[in-house]
């Protein structure tokens, strides 16, 4: 099998479809919403997000996350059930190991992945809650600089979430 053919399979694994390389960005017009966390009041200013569109009409949202001082997009995927960071990143951030290597399943693939101790982390100004997340290997993050994928695990913590695509605005709670 091809470097090609298995990085296109890694990607769908882990539910970026869109061909991120040649997508065209949308970017939003929100600011801070000013918020003291997912279970405080969140209100309801936007979030600015990016849209990445693919050729054949896929999208992809993606939404700027701080751990620390480091921020970079994560990808915002309401379908998957645990929130990801890329391994290189997590590494870079010295997140701590929170048990062992365990095996993850994305559609179509099954992959290793280490879960870390994610803290001191918020989406624009609201602060999210310490978790446990998903370190593995991000296939386009070294072309396109993924941090990681934001999954239902803390998406869940706001109660709504709304994805204005047309607008690139993310509205949480």
């Amino acid at each position: 099998m091809s470097r090609r053919m298995r990085t296109t399979g890694l990607a769908a694994c882990l539910a970026l479809a869109v061909g991120l390389g040649t997508a065209s960005p949308t970017a939003g017009q929100g600011g801070p919403t000013g918020a003291s966390g997912p279970t405080g009041p969140t209100g309801s200013a936007p979030i600015p997000i990016i849209v990445l569109h693919g050729s054949s009409g896929q999208a992809v949202a993606l939404v700027r996350v701080s751990i620390g001082s480091t921020t970079g997009p994560f990808i915002i995927d309401t379908g998957a059930t645990k929130t990801l960071v890329d391994k290189r990143a997590a590494a870079r951030l010295k997140l701590a190991p929170a048990g062992r290597v365990r095996r993850i399943s994305g559609i179509g693939c099954t992959q290793s992945a280490q879960p870390v101790h994610l803290t001191n982390w918020k989406i624009d100004a609201i602060d999210l809650p310490a978790e446990i997340v998903a370190a593995s290997r991000f296939p386009l993050s070294r072309r396109t600089p993924i941090l990681g994928l934001l999954g239902s695990d803390v998406l869940a913590h706001f109660g709504r979430v709304s994805i204005d695509y047309a607008h690139a605005q993310l509205v949480l709670g």
